[in-house]
């Protein structure tokens, strides 16, 4: 199998996964030797920015010492949204940017959902997937799928399995993304 249809068929298991579950559960798939592995990780590993940072240094570790060709993480996190004010305020007084979303909320200068997100990569290629979601009584209603199509070139932050180390300041604990 080609390397963009290794990323395609890890894209779409993930996202055929979740449209069957109740809720979004932390997932991560592992191409290699060909066939993919799926482990759904004790959601303690992901409560927190150094727990993150820990768990992603060493699924690196294992895909520098083994011969994977792709990996697929899915987890939901909270997206932040500007509001019209929000991207007036940003504009004028650039350093908001740097403050806690929470602060954006509790001034109304954004609006939070919740996002699946899906991050399929080989060497070469990343492919990022937000599905927005909304917990209801039976269950979760998902949203519509967006896709990103990225170069590893162009990726960074903790999740970045292949190619140059992500910077330290991508990683949440040390106050990035």
């Amino acid at each position: 199998m080609d390397k963009g249809h290794i990323l395609e068929r890890l894209a779409e298991d993930a996202l055929r996964f979740y449209r069957t579950k109740r809720k979004p559960v932390p997932r991560f798939g592992i191409w290699m030797n060909g066939t993919v592995q799926w482990v759904e990780p004790d959601k303690a590993l992901f409560d927190s920015g150094e727990s993150k940072d820990f768990t992603f240094r060493e699924i690196r570790k294992f895909v520098d010492t083994h011969p994977v060709k792709a990996i697929c993480f899915c987890s939901d996190t909270w997206k932040f949204t500007l509001t019209p004010e929000g991207n007036e305020a940003m504009t004028l007084d650039p350093k908001l940017r740097s403050t806690a979303p929470d602060e954006w909320l509790d001034r109304g200068l954004a609006i939070r959902s919740e996002v699946l997100i899906i991050n399929v990569q080989d060497a070469d290629n990343v492919i990022l997937i937000q599905v927005p979601y909304e917990r209801i009584d039976s269950g979760v209603s998902w949203g519509e799928p967006e896709r990103v199509l990225l170069t590893q070139e162009e990726f960074d932050g903790r999740q970045k399995m292949f190619g140059r180390l992500p910077s330290p300041e991508s990683f949440h604990s040390k106050g990035g993304i």
